[in-house]
């Protein structure tokens, strides 16, 4: 299995994702093979207590505050992803974490959210999965992610092939997509950096929700 996250804040990509849609039902033949996508990843902030030193009351350097992403995947899972300075730790759990998390007021305070609004498409004849939406903090448009998953026993680099013919065949002829170098938007996906806590037997629903979370920690610290 390869999962690709991409995640496109230009102009164009707001405008374009309604061709995307298009194409995937017209193009892949997918109109009656897909589902809703909708998540909501949320912050939450840990502040550090000041400490100071009781002999010389010299106060110690400044820590940063801990950022806690969860992320619900269904009604019975949830994943969180704690970063803490240069540290960064991703756990699976209950779905009971946020609940307990918001009763925990004095440690942890709520702070934005990314929604995630789009669709699922199971492309036909073939182990690929494609998921397209919106990204919004508040009323405020994020641009759209789009993640490819291929499921099969090809080797990555066909794999690879297979998620860079698709992009080819999704944005072609879109104005603004010509700038962009699909290599580089490929090598780069956000799930490079962190991707060997997970393995290759980790499920699909681990690396996208790594992926998704990675890239609220980068649009909201």
């Amino acid at each position: 299995m390869l999962v690709r996250t991409l995640h496109f804040n230009q102009s164009w990509a707001a405008d374009g994702s309604s061709h995307i849609h298009e194409r995937l039902r017209n193009v892949y033949s997918a109109k009656g093979s897909f589902s809703p996508w909708a998540l909501v990843c949320r912050l939450y902030l840990q502040q550090p207590k000041t400490a100071s030193s009781s002999l010389d009351q010299v106060e110690q350097p400044a820590q940063k505050a801990r950022h806690l992403y969860v992320l619900n995947s269904d009604e019975s899972t949830a994943y969180s992803l704690l970063v803490d300075s240069d540290r960064s730790v991703f756990l699976k759990s209950g779905s009971e974490l946020e609940t307990i998390i918001s009763k925990l007021k004095a440690s942890w305070a709520s702070r934005q959210a990314i929604r995630i609004d789009g669709l699922v498409y199971s492309l036909p004849n073939t182990n690929i999965i494609i998921k397209l939406g919106t990204l919004t903090i508040g009323t405020m448009s994020k641009g759209i992610l789009l993640e490819v998953i291929v499921d099969g026993c090809q080797s990555d680099s066909e794999s690879l092939m297979q998620i860079k013919s698709i992009l080819q065949k999704l944005f072609s002829d879109i104005s603004g997509y010509s700038a962009l170098n699909l290599d580089a938007a490929v090598s780069k996906t956000l799930d490079l950096t962190g991707v060997e806590w997970l393995g290759k037997e980790s499920s699909e629903d681990a690396y996208s929700s790594l992926t998704i979370m990675k890239l609220c920690d980068k649009l909201l610290s």
